[in-house]
């Protein structure tokens, strides 16, 4: 994705903007469609999310990835030594085993704590991930399947049958938008190379190849756009007019009512496709800044 992807620590600002929606599928687990639902219509998924789908493609492009649910039950630090003593190890050396993780590089780490040893790892990782939100209200659909594999038992444990009237519910469709970027200062202490960024957005470009289930059919979560800003940190200022074009522009503009305007609320319409959207604005170009986009 990026021109330098090589072992040199970063050493250069990045903001970037990423498009995907969902069309009839729970974007996220939750047994409540409405708990996603901000005050506006609009569905929202928390940045933990978006980086759980992250950290498992990078499990699948082969890549050492420490927090994974996979392995909730298990202490940090003993995913790290095994089933070594803890008291064998230097608070040093478990951080710099901790380093060897590229979502540890990314993002931060949890503390390594155990009775023996307590250190305490620098959490704020260098890349920064916001929840996703819908660029416009969404429509969810309640329904009930009149059985599932659900068994049922009574008091005694006597096998009752499948369960009749299971809830299930999914949203129609949405398009999403998620924006961050990398602080510098957190770029040392966690040795973020360039291929750990390249490897962060080849993840988020690819973030639902293998993540189709029942919940989220092949094909259902797709992405639409990633454009990246690239800037030598010496012109400051060139950040703050990166931020007001991610954060106060919107660059695939809805062909029916703008959900920005408080005072027609109520005359907010939900997409239903991404046909209901003008086509991605390419950004207008800044002196002294690189970009890449893909769609």
């Amino acid at each position: 994705m990026l021109d330098i992807c090589d072992d040199r620590l970063v050493d250069k600002n990045y903001r970037y903007e990423f498009y995907f929606d969902c069309n009839r599928c729970i974007p996220n687990m939750g047994s409540n469609g409405m708990k996603n639902i901000l005050s506006d219509g609009r569905y929202f998924m928390s940045s933990y999310s978006i980086k759980h789908k992250v950290r498992k493609q990078m499990e699948w492009m082969g890549e050492k990835v420490l927090h994974v649910d996979d392995d909730e039950n298990t202490p940090i630090v003993n995913r790290l030594i095994g089933n070594d003593k803890v008291k064998d190890y230097s608070a040093e050396q478990l951080l710099k085993m901790e380093m060897e993780y590229a979502d540890v590089r990314l993002f931060g780490a949890m503390d390594v704590a155990s009775k023996e040893c307590k250190i305490k790892s620098p959490k704020s990782g260098p890349v920064t991930v916001t929840p996703a939100v819908t660029l416009n209200p969404v429509e969810i659909f309640y329904g009930s399947l009149s059985r599932s594999y659900d068994i049922m038992h009574d008091e005694q444990d006597k096998n009752m049958g499948s369960r009749f009237d299971n809830p299930f519910w999914f949203v129609e469709y949405g398009l999403f938008k998620v924006q961050g970027g990398i602080n510098l200062k957190h770029v040392k202490c966690h040795g973020t190379t360039m291929h750990d960024l390249d490897l962060f957005f080849e993840a988020l470009w690819n973030m639902f190849e293998n993540d189709s289930s029942t919940l989220r059919p092949m094909g259902s979560m797709r992405v639409r756009q990633l454009t990246i800003w690239e800037w030598d940190p010496v012109n400051s200022l060139i950040g703050s007019d990166i931020n007001k074009i991610i954060y106060d522009e919107e660059r695939m503009e809805f062909k029916g009512l703008n959900h920005h305007d408080p005072e027609r609320y109520m005359e907010y319409s939900s997409a239903r496709s991404i046909n209901d959207y003008k086509p991605y604005r390419i950004p207008e170009k800044i002196n002294g800044v690189r970009i890449y986009t893909r769609s």
